[in-house]
């Protein structure tokens, strides 16, 4: 059987993104590079992706119309 671990998924705060703003840049810059399709091409940076969560995402947050769920184990 396989081992059961435990996971909690949330929906991050504009100020949760503010906070974790370096965390979710590196995630989504490996996800590219390890070769996600999700819209971005290579060479891909930390500070592209930052730039993209500052600018595209951070704002709708803080308006509600976007919600970021995490999920941390």
């Amino acid at each position: 059987m396989p081992e059961m671990i435990g996971a909690e998924i949330s929906i991050l705060p504009a100020d949760g993104v503010v906070e974790r703003l370096g965390e979710l840049a590196s995630l989504m810059r490996d996800c590219v590079h390890a070769g996600a399709s999700i819209n971005f091409v290579l060479p891909f940076s930390v500070a592209e992706s930052r730039d993209f969560w500052r600018t595209r995402v951070l704002p709708d947050v803080r308006k509600g119309t976007r919600a970021v769920f995490i999920c941390e184990v």
